[in-house]
């Protein structure tokens, strides 16, 4: 089954240019074999839905944490984090405490 998504990210607190970010995201999305094109308000991405499925998570986790608007802190915490499932939870709470989203998890969040 091919799908198609649109994707927008906008990383806050980064300066002008947001010209990095997305050309990471971009390769990342490139290398899982997904055909992306890029437009002013974000990135179509194409792809048969089992290469999405066997994109490698370290490095989407990865981009996502390099693109968002975290603090030398929280930043710090996603990379002493020592593997991707800790590195994902850290990460999913970072983004629940910005939105001013419940607590899902049950242990104590950073």
């Amino acid at each position: 089954m091919n799908v198609i998504v649109d994707l927008c990210v906008v990383p806050l607190g980064v300066g002008v240019s947001v010209s990095a970010y997305v050309a990471e995201c971009v390769r990342v999305l490139r290398d899982a074999g997904l055909a992306t094109h890029t437009h002013a308000y974000g990135t179509n991405i194409e792809g048969d839905w089992d290469a999405i499925e066997e994109a490698e998570n370290e490095a989407l986790v990865t981009s996502l944490a390099m693109i968002c608007p975290f603090a030398a802190p929280e930043k710090q915490a996603l990379l002493e984090a020592e593997a991707l499932p800790a590195r994902a939870e850290v990460l999913t709470s970072l983004l629940e405490m910005s939105a001013g989203l419940p607590d899902t998890s049950e242990g104590t969040r950073h």
